[in-house]
């Protein structure tokens, strides 16, 4: 399989942002946080500046996006001046996952806010979001000490569907809780972030929505630090993802297949994201023919000669494309024409396994010569009687509705152990029709001997 996927912009473990924006909850004396980064937090002597837009970091403009914090204030929240890092080293260290998201843009260092008494948590509500869009949100916190007893829940919610994408590290991820050591994560080793993607939120009735994080002691020690800092993101629009299944090997005189594609979308794109979808042939020894909707990512696929082909699965949004190949390679029959079970003889025992598999319906598997994922006899019986034309009489006779030829997107109806048509206009391209006075003296007799055979 190879892999085509265009996307229009790459940032960073983010999709194509509408906006970025960061905030850094606590700062001090030599802080390096960087410019459009906003400072909404509240703790024990800092509770002026609770609640306030977000700004967009990369142009510097307001967003729609509130940001609030509520907290539990009989409990409180503490400050260290100096537990932030270890040996005068910044935070986060580079090549982490929080270094990824905040490195250069939030300081960790020095200054952290700790723990209240027991009983303490801190909650963030965004508010003014896009129901329409997807979000992110990374936060993380760092104590420059081991502390390994020290654990923070943070927990998701109001929302209506998101991924957790946290760091492998962390103490626990599922769902909408993650659970992180904040004592040792200031390590080269570490770095670990909370985060969670592709965050939907419902409409309130304004055309506006929101979600909560809430961030608190985890276990019986309720000494545990809140939120560092956090990033929050809205989504743009990202390509389909499509994969066109697994590449597939198949033996003659079996020439039909139905390959498995799959396409999904995050459901951006003019118009509204309306996904087009289209299977194409880029290579092969001949015409593939489409035997159902080339349209949609599941599609039967009849390929007439041996060799190896080449399609493509390819969809759009209208704004951005993706394509996934597949390669189907079609065999030469190692055996005579007619047998069944591959001993490369053909006998009463490739009839027999045809009959078994035919009379208890069990899956047509190799038996499927006409692509119907039915068992056909009359395509058994021209194939044993070695006529290349096999497959296009087995059509005529072994289905309910006799279509006309070429083949028609939908394919034929077959079904298990079809009974052949008794009459038939003459076949279209010279082909002589099959009376039944010749299939009972060639087919039926041989198979009523062999299923019942006279007892001396």
């Amino acid at each position: 399989m190879r892999k085509h996927i265009l996307f229009v912009l790459f940032l960073p473990s983010l999709a194509v942002c509408n906006f970025i924006a960061y905030n850094d909850c606590i700062r001090g004396t030599g802080d390096t946080t960087a410019p459009n980064v906003t400072n909404w937090t509240i703790y024990n002597g800092f509770t002026s500046q609770p609640s306030g837009y977000l700004i967009d970091f990369t142009t510097g403009l307001q967003t729609p996006v509130l940001a609030t914090f509520r907290w539990n204030a009989s409990a409180g929240l503490a400050v260290s001046e100096t537990s932030g890092s270890a040996e005068g080293e910044s935070q986060p260290r580079p090549g982490t996952p929080a270094y990824e998201i905040f490195g250069g843009i939030v300081d960790f260092s020095n200054r952290l806010i700790y723990y209240g008494s027991s009983g303490w948590w801190v909650e963030i509500e965004f508010t003014g979001l896009n129901p329409q869009k997807n979000y992110t949100f990374v936060t993380t916190a760092i104590r420059g000490y081991l502390y390994p007893e020290r654990l923070t829940l943070f927990t998701l919610s109001g929302h209506v569907s998101a991924v957790n994408n946290s760091s492998d590290g962390v103490y626990l991820k599922n769902g909408d809780q993650t659970v992180l050591r904040a004592g040792g994560n200031h390590l080269s080793t570490t770095g670990y972030v909370v985060r969670w993607d592709q965050i939907r939120v419902a409409d309130r009735g304004d055309g506006t929505g929101s979600f909560k994080v809430r961030a608190q002691a985890y276990g019986s020690d309720y000494r545990a630090y809140p939120f560092g800092g956090f990033m929050l993101a809205e989504e743009g629009n990202t390509a389909p993802r499509v994969n066109a299944g697994a590449d597939e090997t198949i033996r003659r005189p079996r020439e039909y297949l139905t390959l498995n594609g799959s396409v999904s979308d995050d459901g951006y794109g003019a118009p509204d994201g309306t996904l087009q979808i289209a299977w194409s042939q880029l290579s092969g020894p001949a015409d593939a023919v489409f035997v159902s909707s080339p349209n949609q990512p599941q599609v039967s696929v009849r390929f007439p000669t041996a060799g190896r082909y080449e399609l493509r699965l390819w969809a759009t949004d209208g704004e951005l494309q993706a394509s996934d190949t597949v390669v189907v390679t079609v065999e030469e029959p190692f055996c005579p024409l007619g047998d069944i079970n591959g001993d490369c003889l053909v006998n009463l025992s490739d009839l027999s396994d045809w009959a078994a598999g035919w009379l208890v319906d069990s899956g047509a598997g190799l038996f499927d010569l006409d692509g119907s994922g039915r068992i056909c006899p009359i395509c058994i019986f021209w194939r044993f009687r070695g006529f290349s034309n096999g497959l296009v009489r087995c059509r005529w006779f072994c289905c309910r509705r006799r279509p006309p030829l070429p083949v028609p997107a939908g394919g034929w109806t077959g079904g298990p152990g079809c009974l052949p048509r008794l009459f038939c206009p003459p076949c279209r391209r010279g082909l002589i029709p099959l009376t039944f006075r010749r299939f009972r003296a060639g087919f039926l007799r041989p198979l009523r001997r062999f299923l019942f055979p006279r007892v001396s």
